[in-house]
């Protein structure tokens, strides 16, 4: 029961966690999730944190649950061998990738059928000290056109590359095993962001689409998929968890 996303699609959706924080809605996301997810929930030291955790799994949950017809409490899922988590799904069936994100305010998950996925989502008016997070994160070139900015145009741009560095390793399922500075992308706002990749990365930069946009107020999204998309989906969720429309996008 995958009618939902097409086998050449890719599906986001996001929820702005201010309309999700209520007490009942925070208990309702903590029954879907595992005993292990609740564990690690409370292990979080600010609240806030923990919320979003506990959103983000849920709402993984809500659209895996959709998908496949079963229940969200009754998903179970295996870990890949750089612990990224895979849903545990009959190898007959198309291969569910997933990927989720959070952060201050907002909460996001990706889906896609065969290929990797990935998505990263931030909060660009949090404090960051630009200079020196930037030469151990971003290559030579990608340095360069920090130097070149300054203001709202280069925390701005910042964020841009730091969210599609994100994707990109989620995709990948290796996180920081990958050398972040060997890893470079283009931006042009006439078209879609490109990368280029050093050899240590094992990677062909053809197969990646790409995409990075602001998303509300103080907010940046990238995605970052293995395969040209034929079909894109990016929608608001419905605060209640249980919307079944949304707006979609054009690749």
């Amino acid at each position: 029961m995958l009618e939902a996303l097409e086998p050449d699609g890719l599906l986001v959706r996001y929820a702005w966690t201010s309309g999700l924080e209520q007490p009942e809605r925070l208990a309702r996301g903590l029954r879907l999730l595992s005993d292990e997810e609740r564990a690690r929930a409370g292990r979080f030291h600010f609240e806030r944190d923990r919320n979003s955790y506990v959103l983000a799994h849920a709402l993984a949950r809500t659209l895996l649950a959709q998908l496949t017809g079963r229940e969200p409490q009754a998903l179970r899922f295996a870990l890949g061998e750089h612990g990224r988590p895979e849903l545990d799904w009959p190898a007959s069936s198309p291969r569910v990738r997933f990927n989720i994100s959070h952060t201050h305010g907002l909460v996001a998950c990706a889906l896609a059928l065969e290929h990797d996925v990935g998505v990263d989502v931030e909060h660009v008016e949090r404090r960051l000290e630009i200079g020196r997070v930037a030469p151990s994160v971003f290559s030579p070139e990608e340095r360069r056109a920090l130097d070149a900015l300054d203001g709202d145009a280069l925390r701005t741009r910042f964020f841009q590359l730091w969210t599609l560095k994100e994707a990109y390793i989620k995709a990948r399922g290796m996180g920081l095993a990958l050398p972040l500075r060997e890893i470079t992308f283009h931006l042009d706002e006439r078209r879609r962001p490109e990368i280029a990749l050093g050899a240590a990365l094992r990677d062909t930069a053809e197969r990646w689409w790409l995409d990075v946009r602001p998303l509300g107020s103080g907010h940046m999204l990238a995605l970052a998929l293995a395969h040209e998309p034929r079909t894109v989906g990016i929608g608001e969720l419905d605060p209640t968890l249980e919307a079944h429309s949304w707006t979609t996008s054009a690749p």
